[in-house]
């Protein structure tokens, strides 16, 4: 049977997990095609109808960048759901 403190970390990991996978999707949800509809990694593409990327390697690529820059979010998850 788990102790109490066992229950506790795995309470905080399902918190954790959940404020990820929010960060995330409020992430995906902010960043939006060019006014032109072009992809948002100025590859040159029109991105994909609904999303901000035109394949899910421009957004890794964003996303790459992004964390270099100190910055935090996944767009490669939100171009998936997006497909």
């Amino acid at each position: 049977m788990a102790d109490e403190a066992d229950v506790a970390s795995e309470n905080e990991q399902k918190m954790l997990e959940a404020i990820i996978a929010k960060g995330r999707q409020s992430a995906g949800a902010q960043i939006a095609a060019r006014a032109d509809g072009g992809c948002f990694n100025d590859c040159g593409d029109p991105a994909r109808p609904g999303a901000a990327f035109c394949s899910k390697e421009c957004a890794e690529d964003v996303e790459k960048r992004m964390k270099l820059a100190g910055l935090v979010g996944s767009f490669s998850r939100a171009t998936e759901q997006a497909s």
